[in-house]
């Protein structure tokens, strides 16, 4: 058997050895995937597993997760589920009988070492060069990574690994992906004769680590102890027989790839095949993938988002830097950390008029419900018709987004409503499924229509003219086209005013408001002078109250006359003693309505009611602060002036 076992074994070696090395020059891609909710996660290796065939039995490396793959059986073992061939630590041919003697005599030179050397590690010499016994550190790893089902053992950061067991197997899977899983045999191990197997009810398993001294405690793995759900390992005496599981070594010189997925608030620290979360913790974790590879090697690594959420972009491995990555691809030549981040996902809608034309393309949250926020659509009503088309929906009624979405607009049949207003103010128009509209809007016939009539500054609302309410506010029905008018006048303000027993003269106040007016950057304020009416602070076209401003012919509109000769129609108007009308009034055509020519009697009561200084200024006789300046302009007749020393 040992001379077998040899040959075998130096074929194999030099088989590898005669591997050229440009065998791993090329490394063929890798695609994987890497999940926002560190569902999947651990350590996956890219590199090539090659099943090793020695004495009829085939040996297939398992990658389960914790960055080294595990044979699926023992050596010797025909099925996964078999014990195998029993061996003393740094015994290479197996015996089916142990005793101390035998051990003494044959196996006490491997503790001058640390580690059994690869003549003396049995995986290593039956199965090749690129296998070898599992170190303390990496049985650590497998149980450090592994999370047994209905535990809660096991660290929030990294797991591998599930694990069940039945009697006599236990059986552990790879949690990035649950095809991968390896079982193990339960194995008493064996001193003297058979009859002394131990009555352990859990696999034990060597590793290469060295005791301290000859027939002293190496350590073993004992997977599945009586503390139900958890994995330990122990030590055992280096003369007992137990079996081998080898682990997988690759020849090429390997890089690790790590991403990072850092998670802030509560987080699920145990999940299951099927993504649920087992146990939910507070606070900030940071999820590792982590992917082995050949140096040189491309690997494509797919974002995976949890629902409503979408990859945005990478990050360096300080967590802040930005790092473009096209196509998602690394080439790994080297020890590398980056981090994946997601934001929320947005789906693309569209929205069509009726005859197929886009109207706007709007972004909606996944799972939200798509809101139209363009201009409504409009569609023509047929020639010869009192209806019009009312945009009344969407076809299909728009549902919670879960990918990119295209709707239509529908129409039906309705009417116009129109308000006109008498006076200073503005109607707005509201109704439900409908946007607010000023003034008039079109309504699907049957719809409730609430009109808000509301008066600008200084104006008030005085009632509806069709049916006379005083109630701003009011709903009407939409059957027909129809047409409501506001009717509008002064703002009534409560005002206080003081009179006087020992009074010198009659005074009129006005307690309705006075509003400027601006025209041509110049601004033209109503000055009360104290009986009824009031004067503009300065003539037309004065930018100050000292100037003249401009000079007209009587009914004319045109400023700064050439000629002396009034407009014929105006002649038979002043001789029969007549008055000018408004729009032949250059104050109420330049400045407004509120504006127009003083009257005789108002020139005479200007004389009359106010105090006169210097003939120019005229003051309100019950408020000083009240005057307003005629400056002496005389009249112009083409380009000369006349009597501008005195006249006004």
């Amino acid at each position: 058997m040992k001379k077998t076992t040899l040959l075998l074994a130096a074929a194999w070696m030099l088989l590898l050895w005669f591997v050229p090395e440009s065998a791993w020059a090329d490394p063929e891609p890798k695609t994987v995937s890497i999940y926002q909710s560190g569902f999947k996660r651990g350590t996956k290796l890219l590199y090539p597993l090659t099943p090793t065939t020695v004495g009829g039995i085939t040996y297939t490396p398992v990658d389960l997760g914790t960055g080294i793959a595990w044979a699926d059986r023992n050596i010797g073992a025909n099925t996964t589920e078999d014990v195998g061939t029993l061996f003393y630590w740094g015994d290479t041919e197996g015996h089916t009988t142990f005793s101390s003697s035998q051990y003494y005599s044959g196996y006490t030179s491997m503790a001058a070492h640390s580690y059994l050397p690869p003549e003396a590690d049995a995986a290593h010499v039956i199965l090749g060069e690129n296998w070898r016994m599992p170190s303390m550190g990496e049985w650590a790893k497998f149980y450090n990574y592994n999370v047994p089902e209905n535990s809660n053992s096991g660290t929030a950061t990294d797991y591998g690994m599930t694990s069940s067991k039945d009697e006599n197997i236990v059986t552990v899977s790879s949690t990035y992906d649950p095809a991968q899983q390896i079982q193990f045999p339960v194995a008493k191990y064996n001193y003297l004769n058979e009859s002394s197997y131990n009555s352990t009810n859990y696999p034990l398993l060597w590793t290469r680590q060295q005791g301290n001294a000859q027939g002293s405690n190496s350590p073993v793995i004992g997977i599945w102890s009586n503390s139900f759900g958890s994995v330990t390992y122990s030590s055992n005496k280096n003369y007992y027989g137990l079996p081998v599981r080898p682990v997988y070594v690759p020849t090429c010189e390997t890089c690790t790839l790590n991403i990072g997925i850092q998670v802030s608030g509560r987080y699920c620290i145990l999940y299951g095949n099927d993504g649920t979360c087992w146990e939910d913790q507070a606070g900030t974790i940071t999820y590792w993938f982590r992917f082995i590879c050949v140096k040189g090697q491309q690997v494509t690594v797919n974002p995976i988002g949890n629902t409503g959420y979408v990859f945005y972009q990478w990050k360096a491995s300080n967590n802040s830097t930005v790092v473009n990555v096209p196509g998602n691809v690394f080439t790994v030549t080297e020890n590398a950390t980056y981090y994946a981040t997601f934001r929320e996902q947005y789906w693309n809608t569209t929205w069509n008029n009726y005859d197929g034309t886009q109207l706007t393309i709007t972004e909606t949250r996944d799972g939200a419900i798509p809101v139209y926020s363009g201009a409504t659509p409009t569609k023509p009503a047929p020639n010869g018709v009192d209806w019009v088309y009312v945009h009344s929906g969407w076809n299909p009624t728009p549902i919670a987004a879960t990918g990119d979405a295209t709707y239509t607009a529908t129409f039906s049949q309705g009417y116009t409503l129109s308000t006109e207003t008498g006076g200073k103010g503005t109607v707005t128009l509201t109704a439900s499924g409908y946007p607010d509209n000023i003034g008039s809007g079109n309504y699907i016939a049957g719809t409730s229509v609430t009109m808000t009539a509301t008066a600008n500054s200084g104006a008030a609302f005085i009632r509806w003219d069709d049916n006379g309410s005083t109630n701003p506010v009011r709903t009407v029905s939409v059957n027909a086209n129809a047409t409501y008018t506001a009717i509008f006048g002064l703002e009534s303000i409560p005002q206080s005013v003081n009179i006087y027993q020992g009074a010198t003269a009659d005074t009129t106040k006005i307690l309705h408001s006075l509003n400027s007016v601006t025209v041509g950057g110049i601004t033209y304020t109503p000055i009360d002078l104290g009986y009824g009416v009031a004067w503009a602070d300065k003539n037309i076209g004065a930018s100050s109250e000292t100037e003249i401003g401009n000079y007209y012919k009587w009914g004319d509109n045109v400023a700064n006359p050439s000629t002396s000769n009034l407009p014929y129609a105006w002649r038979n108007i002043i001789n029969s003693g007549g008055t000018l009308p408004s729009n032949y009034d250059i104050a109420t055509s330049l400045l407004g309505s509120t504006w127009r020519y003083p009257t005789k009697t108002e020139f005479e009561q200007l004389i009359s009611k106010t105090t006169i200084t210097n003939n120019t200024r005229f003051t309100n006789q019950g408020d000083n602060e009240k005057y307003i300046i005629l400056p002496a302009g005389g009249n112009k007749l083409g380009n000369s002036k006349y009597d501008d020393d005195y006249q006004y």
